[in-house]
């Protein structure tokens, strides 16, 4: 008999990696760790999409134990309303479905666009939090098997975010 493990879908990303790298699994069934999503195109259509891509996906793997992760993303738009369709869809159509909201995560890619200037501080407050220490909340919704964790996540404001990334630019 095979040992049980974790699948990763779209693993590409640092937290993908972060996944791969740290997590140490020996339970007795497999779990789909889904954390693939478009959050670059946030229009109805691709939003839409994503959900559709989603829901087949569930349909394929409904006896599979599946963590969806989702968003600690506040501000509404089409991104979130399919994120929170995602979830309700997941948690209506399994047994094992479990969410798990995860903050911005602070790493090369958002870095890189503030340095870029890709990205433009908003009026307001952003969620956070490093790598590292989400994936350690990913590990402990596996072990713990609630259908929803809200990971751990810091509030800072979003243009001074902004500064102490731009702060590294200036005295590089």
């Amino acid at each position: 008999m095979q040992k049980p493990h974790i699948v990763f879908l779209n693993g590409r990303g640092q937290l993908g990696e972060e996944l791969q790298t740290k997590i140490y699994y020996d339970g007795d069934e497999d779990i789909h760790i889904y954390h693939t999503w478009n959050i670059d195109d946030k229009s109805e259509f691709a939003q839409r999409k994503e959900f559709e891509k989603f829901k087949e996906y569930v349909i394929q793997n409904k006896n599979n134990h599946i963590i969806f992760i989702s968003t600690l993303h506040t501000e509404y738009g089409e991104y979130l309303k399919y994120k929170m369709k995602a979830e309700l869809y997941l948690w209506e159509n399994t047994d094992n479905g479990q969410v798990i909201r995860l903050p911005y995560m602070i790493g090369k890619g958002l870095c890189k666009k503030i340095r870029d200037d890709d990205y433009k501080p908003y009026k307001g407050n952003v969620v956070i939090n490093t790598f590292s220490e989400v994936v350690k909340n990913i590990y402990d919704c596996i072990l713990y098997k609630k259908r929803l964790v809200i990971a751990d996540h810091h509030i800072i404001d979003s243009g001074l975010l902004y500064e102490l990334v731009k702060y590294g630019v200036k005295n590089d």
